[in-house]
């Protein structure tokens, strides 16, 4: 079988990093993956994972005129069983690619119903559910997410497909925290995100503003917000900000894991972490609420609520047991459910049925 690829993203993210993975997952098959030309290093990674990279410059996020002639036109050429599209922002020209090259068979995983530029949402979701076909095949990501779906196109069969654990190589734990500044008995918080409205790092930063349990807070990552990032956390002690470090680095050293978005698919960062072995306190939102069940596999706080976040972390702080409680417990319900041959397998199944049915 022959997927082709087409993602959308402004800057390396998790969906590049999804389809990446995705590819190395199924190797068996035949991969092609259409992505903005902008991306760097990323024709490298794709061929090193086993596909074609075709990179295309798609300036125009919500609809580049590459979706009217060279994207219809990779597609009419390379004639793929099935084209697998990536994140909400390219389900527009996609869809509307997929149509002008005749390509029958498609399956549309958006990861989230939202996207970046939230004044142009309701138009974009209408869009995006005139251009989709019957038979197009959604992937949701989360038993909260097919419920969105099945309203956001009611027209289109849903399938429930969730991310899978990355496999992390973690390291000596002394030896990271040592490369991180670190001392040995601190307590560190960590969150890696993107430093954007979605990821709302601003919650993290204001739950370390008030913490007095004598913790280190450490927020890794870049992007738009990082200036209002920097202003809300001058002058704060044990405040770390250290920009763009590898996960499995900060995983190593880190003894807890938050993560405070607004929306999500399933974020591979708390995939990660619970696989890992790290305690985490995460929003409650979709997603993050198909891994982390409440006092049980991690703790939940709201959406934006930054003292509920701090008492949440500041109580892991100070119970030991519970911390080891909730971290064997998120490993176990990672293990049994988002395993790589586990996700593998209803992949194939979902491409299957996609051009069975195309």
């Amino acid at each position: 079988m022959h997927v082709l690829h087409l993602l959308y993203e402004p800057a390396r993210s998790g969906i590049s990093a999804h389809a990446l993975g995705l590819v190395r997952l199924l190797g068996e098959l035949r991969h092609g993956v259409i992505y903005p030309a902008h991306l760097q290093g990323l024709a490298e990674e794709v061929a090193r994972a086993g596909g074609e990279p075709w990179p295309v410059d798609m300036g125009n996020k919500l609809l580049p005129r590459s979706a009217l002639s060279r994207i219809p036109a990779l597609v009419r050429r390379l004639r793929p069983d099935v084209l697998h599209v990536h994140a909400l922002e390219a389900g527009a020209f996609g869809a509307l690619a997929a149509r002008l090259a005749g390509q029958a068979a498609l399956v549309f995983q958006p990861q989230t119903v939202e996207i970046r530029q939230q004044r142009y949402l309701p138009a974009y979701r209408a869009l995006v559910r005139g251009l989709l076909r019957r038979r197009a095949l959604l992937l949701a990501v989360s038993q909260g997410q097919r419920e969105d779906l099945q309203r956001f196109a009611p027209d289109c069969r849903v399938r429930v497909v969730p991310n899978w654990a990355p496999r992390l190589e973690l390291g000596d734990r002394r030896d990271a925290r040592a490369r991180l500044g670190w001392g040995e008995e601190e307590l560190v918080v960590a969150q890696i995100t993107r430093l954007s409205a979605q990821k709302d790092p601003l919650t993290f930063v204001r739950a370390a503003a008030g913490s007095r349990a004598g913790l280190r807070w450490a927020l890794f990552g870049d992007g738009p917000l990082r200036a209002d990032v920097e202003d809300a956390a001058a002058g704060l002690a044990r405040f770390d900000l250290p920009g763009f470090v590898p996960i499995a680095e900060v995983l190593a050293g880190a003894d807890l894991l938050t993560l405070a978005s607004r929306w999500e698919g399933m974020s591979l960062t708390l995939l990660g972490a619970m696989a890992s072995g790290l305690p985490v306190v995460a929003s409650r939102i979709a997603g993050n609420t198909d891994l982390v069940l409440h006092e049980q596999t991690g703790l939940l706080v709201e959406p934006g609520d930054a003292e509920g976040l701090r008492a949440a972390v500041e109580r892991l702080a100070r119970d030991a047991p519970l911390r080891a409680r909730l971290a064997a417990a998120g490993r176990a319900r990672v293990a049994e459910g988002y395993s790589e041959a586990a996700v593998a397998e209803q992949l194939r199944a979902a491409y299957r049925e996609a051009l069975e049915s195309a």
